[in-house]
């Protein structure tokens, strides 16, 4: 199990950061055992679990293809999880993790996704760390019966439906990859912007990613992403869609981007 259990903690400058498990290598008689390799597979009954020490930005990209539930521990709590874990021979299992946070990503559907760690309160891009993992295995049986659809949320003119888009490239610039994942702002994006089934109504997407595919994004997101296409500067930027009204702001640093928020809201 300890190959599961990860610390996203200040390592010696030399030391890499460990975020994504690695799968346990398998024996091999009157061989070299092989290194261990990252988990790069999921399958549809399968729960990948990272379980660290500060808090991180978990992306997906695109969206849609896994559930990422996100649970912080009070010192010394643990949390029991029961499941199928990759590497674990399809057993089910249940296992203790005591770590503060806890990051679970399930999968919804088949496909390819990249999962990209952003540690909060970045500091230096190298220590944004990218897995992509094959999910396989189709996706989970549904209920019998039609399956009730929930249409995205339409955007009105109240000033309480403010959804907000942050576009980042690994290419800019230390402050402006710190203000996407500081505390204060994730914070204030998730008690400010509308919520949709539980959820606050904001992204932050790798321009790159997006620029190639945008497969999986939800569809209010794609609609609002391609109508501000053509006008998008270069460099790190925050759409802010407040009702009918959409705004491109600069990121520049964290208190720059969260006096832009807090303008967009009327604060």
């Amino acid at each position: 199990m300890n190959w599961l259990l990860l610390a996203l903690a200040l390592l010696p400058i030399d030391d890499p950061l460990a975020v994504f498990p690695v799968m346990p290598p398998a024996v091999v008689v009157d061989q070299v055992p092989p290194s261990p390799r990252p988990v790069d597979t999921l399958a549809a009954n399968e729960v990948l679990v990272l379980a660290l020490s500060q808090r991180i930005a978990l992306i997906a990209v695109p969206e849609g293809l896994v559930d990422i539930e996100e649970t912080q521990q009070d010192p010394g709590a643990s949390t029991v999880i029961r499941g199928q874990f990759p590497g674990g021979g399809g057993r089910l299992e249940r296992r203790r993790f005591e770590a503060p946070f806890l990051y679970e990503v399930t999968a919804k559907s088949t496909g390819s996704v990249e999962l990209i760690a952003v540690p909060i309160g970045l500091s230096d891009p190298t220590q944004i760390q990218r897995q992509r993992i094959t999910l396989s295995g189709g996706v989970r049986p549904t209920p019998l019966g039609p399956s009730p659809v929930t249409p995205p949320a339409p955007v009105g003119p109240n000033a309480a439906e403010l959804r907000v888009l942050l576009l980042l490239d690994q290419s800019d610039s230390v402050e402006a990859q710190a203000a996407a994942s500081a505390v204060p702002v994730l914070q204030w994006l998730d008690a400010n912007c509308l919520q949709v089934e539980g959820r606050a109504q904001w992204r932050r997407w790798d321009r790159s990613a997006v620029e190639a595919s945008l497969a999986g994004a939800p569809p209010i997101f794609e609609k609002l992403y391609k109508e501000i296409r053509p006008k998008l500067p270069d460099g790190p930027q925050a759409v802010i869609c407040r009702g009918a009204e959409v705004s491109i702001i600069e990121i520049r640093d964290r208190e720059q981007l969260l006096a832009a928020l807090k303008t967009a809201k009327g604060q």
